[in-house]
């Protein structure tokens, strides 16, 4: 059986490189989103109407502590107000953005982070890295979320 020659300490190399790339990977993540806890949320905010805070207090009461935004809350108007109701109980928001700049999208303690976009298509994708690379910039710590 034939050996390979192997020289004494040349597998210091590759470690060194991945010493190096976990400490980066460390310094480019301390802005980005950490899940600090198990979220539990389901698809299809409820209406912001005259009973927005009976619903969530339900959406609460049923163990959820995320909700997705977008449906219920179809403007940034019933946006503040799902914010509102939300906050009375306790669960966060992934707000929808409805195109608006980053910006102008809330940034309260209830923001979770914000639904980029659902079911993107191929065609989208160097339009969405630019959308994820504002809200981590405009918004760090907050999730930008794409639904597949």
């Amino acid at each position: 059986m034939r050996k390979t020659a192997v020289k004494a300490g040349s597998d210091g190399i590759p470690r060194a490189l991945a010493a190096a790339l976990l400490f980066f990977a460390g310094i480019a993540a301390g802005a980005e989103f950490r899940q600090e806890h198990l979220v539990l949320g389901f698809w299809g905010d409820p209406p912001v109407d005259g009973l927005v805070n009976a619903r969530y207090a339900e959406v609460a009461e049923a163990g959820f502590n995320i909700v997705m935004g977008g449906l219920g809350a179809s403007s940034p108007a019933l946006a503040q107000r799902q914010r509102d109701a939300c906050n009375r109980v306790n669960i966060r928001v992934l707000f929808a953005t409805y195109g608006l700049p980053v910006k102008a999208l809330c940034n309260c303690e209830t923001t979770y982070g914000f639904l980029v976009r659902d079911h993107p298509s191929l065609g989208e994708l160097d339009t969405l890295r630019s959308r994820v690379e504002e809200v981590r910039r405009e918004r760090p710590g907050k999730l930008p979320f794409i639904n597949l």
